[in-house]
């Protein structure tokens, strides 16, 4: 599902208020040199659904998925998509997500996702290049 064909209040009941059991980041590796830390999101929250995020040309995308995608790659192939499991890293298991939001405008596309806890993940895609920023009232 593109983000740009959908309202964010027409995902917000979808998302917002479930509680994070699971976030995986997958990073974007071409020739043994990553590319993109973060290329796809995937957020699974209490009721069992993965939320699977990223931008692409700065439209964003959104769709559930039963499991994160997996690719068969190892790090001594061209291309290579690990992954991340980072929810307890950043202090998100057990959180509710408060609010989901997007920010369109060439050449800068954000998706910022709240949780309770105060922490703010934003998902950032300038030029075609997408970056994971971590806001927080608390010091890590």
């Amino acid at each position: 599902m593109i983000l740009a064909d959908e309202t964010p209040r027409e995902l917000l009941p979808i998302i917002v208020g479930g509680i994070c059991t699971r976030f995986v980041v997958q990073e974007y590796w071409y020739a043994g040199v990553q590319c993109e830390s973060v290329a796809v999101l995937f957020l699974q929250l209490d009721h069992s659904l993965w939320h699977r995020f990223f931008i692409d040309a700065g439209v964003p995308f959104w769709s559930t998925v039963t499991e994160p995608d997996t690719w068969d790659t190892t790090p001594d192939d061209e291309y290579h998509y690990p992954q991340r499991e980072v929810a307890a890293e950043l202090g998100l298991l057990g959180l509710s997500v408060q609010n989901l939001e997007f920010a369109d405008g060439s050449p800068i596309c954000n998706l910022r996702l709240s949780f309770s806890g105060s922490i703010t993940l934003i998902l950032c895609n300038e030029n075609d290049h997408s970056t994971l920023i971590i806001e927080t009232d608390t010091e890590w």
